[in-house]
């Protein structure tokens, strides 16, 4: 993870996908060490286990609308709003942004 990025951590809101994941689970733990508000997504919520005040645990499936609008509002609700997102789902799609789809 960038320095840059954990020195400006501090009092903002992240927002983990894949967070259960080992590598997701380190973005997480440096997030919150550096002072950061993190909601965590994961398929099955169970599997997060940061035990620290500032997150928040929510299950969530990666290619689902209404999931994914859930956990958003539940982590706006919760923090006053989302600073930035950081994806680690194990999932891989090829070819521009703009042209992709959830299919």
């Amino acid at each position: 993870m960038p320095a840059d990025l954990l020195l400006e951590a501090k009092g903002r809101t992240g927002f983990v996908a894949g967070a259960a994941g080992g590598i997701g689970g380190a973005v997480v733990e440096a997030l919150l060490r550096a002072g950061a508000n993190v909601a965590g997504s994961a398929r099955d919520a169970a599997r997060l286990s940061a035990g620290h005040e500032n997150f928040l645990p929510l299950a969530m499936d990666p290619v689902s609308e209404d999931d994914v609008a859930r956990a958003i509002d539940e982590t706006t609700k919760a923090f006053g709003g989302i600073d930035f997102a950081v994806n680690m789902v194990g999932m891989v799609g090829v070819g521009p942004l703009a042209e992709m789809t959830l299919e």
